[in-house]
């Protein structure tokens, strides 16, 4: 068993850090890179980061729900109803941003009009044609499932346009391993993996059948267990984690099928990612990136809720992705 609560305290005192000095005003990082490019100022996407993670360690406090509201609020554009953020696609930031709202039981000011173009089904067909299936999925998800994210946590999806949505991702699933491939996928697997954990999650938001799940199940398996390209991915604790225990925990349950199998994987997993962040000698500092932060208490939580009893906080994690899609 792991005993994750002092861990949890020096993650809310990295988050206070994060902080500016102003109520609800959160930069990304703490720490400069050497080639002096990161942006340290308050952003959209640190107070929308911010959120997500107080809501994962236990809650967002409550002395902060109106600044984080009002900050976020504040990088919408009125004229498009879209957030953006430098260094983000723009479907990813409005879906973030969006998503971040309605776990402060907020939502947008505006409905993100910018993207009224993908409201037909030729519109969203013609978006995700678009997408680099061949080089880039990973990337790409976050323009794939974060136009979702966009449309539905704005409020300008439909019914009809959810099926139009859903629709292309069914008749663009590969039969034979269950991702979402090119016609020359020339991408690393792992990168297709990742890809699908964003598809996968907006179907688990909307409760929708996934025609090919027995095999997504058994490709996270096979991955694991034998392509070593992917298990290189997990040499540091990031975002591969969560991407990749998400896709296999869902794809597990439901399949119905090899939980033996998947239990061992998580376990092994764990026990990785535990010996990262907690061995004192750990050169990895965790809480310097809130983004990367995210993804590894996310994974944690994804842990903590298959393997009970494995891994001890005074409150259980909460995954964003529970509530919401996005993340």
């Amino acid at each position: 068993m792991y005993d994750l609560r002092e861990f949890i305290d020096k993650a809310y005192d990295a988050i206070g850090k994060h902080n500016i000095g102003q109520v609800g005003k959160y930069r990304r990082w703490l720490k400069q890179d050497e080639k002096n490019s990161r942006d340290m100022e308050a952003s959209v996407y640190g107070a929308s980061l911010a959120t997500d993670i107080y809501y994962t360690l236990g809650g967002i406090p409550e002395t902060e729900r109106e600044g984080l509201i009002r900050e976020i609020k504040a990088y919408q554009d009125p004229l498009d109803g879209l957030f953006k953020y430098e260094g983000s696609v723009v479907c990813h930031t409005t879906a973030f941003a969006a998503g971040a709202l309605e776990l402060l039981d907020a939502v947008p000011d505006y409905k993100a009009e910018g993207f009224s173009e993908y409201i037909t089904k030729d519109g969203i067909y013609a978006f995700m044609d678009k997408i680099d299936w061949d080089n880039d999925p990973w990337l790409g998800a976050h323009w794939g499932a974060g136009i979702y994210g966009s449309m539905l946590l704005t409020g300008m999806s439909s019914d009809e346009w959810e099926d139009y949505y859903f629709d292309w991702l069914d008749k663009n699933e590969d039969m034979n391993n269950g991702l979402w491939m090119g016609k020359e996928s020339k991408a690393p697997l792992f990168h297709y993996i990742a890809a699908a954990f964003h598809y996968v999650f907006n179907y688990e938001y909307a409760k929708r059948p996934i025609k090919e799940v027995d095999k997504i199940l058994d490709t996270c398996i096979d991955a694991y267990n034998h392509n070593e390209e992917c298990k290189m991915v997990f040499d540091r604790p990031g975002w591969p984690y969560i991407d990749f225990t998400y896709l296999l925990v869902h794809a597990q349950r439901r399949s119905g099928k090899r939980f033996e199998e998947s239990q061992i994987i998580i376990k092994n997993l764990c026990d990785k990612l535990m010996n990262m962040i907690l061995n004192e000698n750990n050169k990895y500092d965790v809480f310097d990136d809130m983004n990367n932060f995210l993804a590894v208490i996310s994974a944690i939580a994804v842990m903590q809720d298959v393997i009970p009893g494995y891994i001890k906080t005074s409150k259980p994690l909460s995954l964003i992705l529970d509530r919401r899609p996005f993340i």
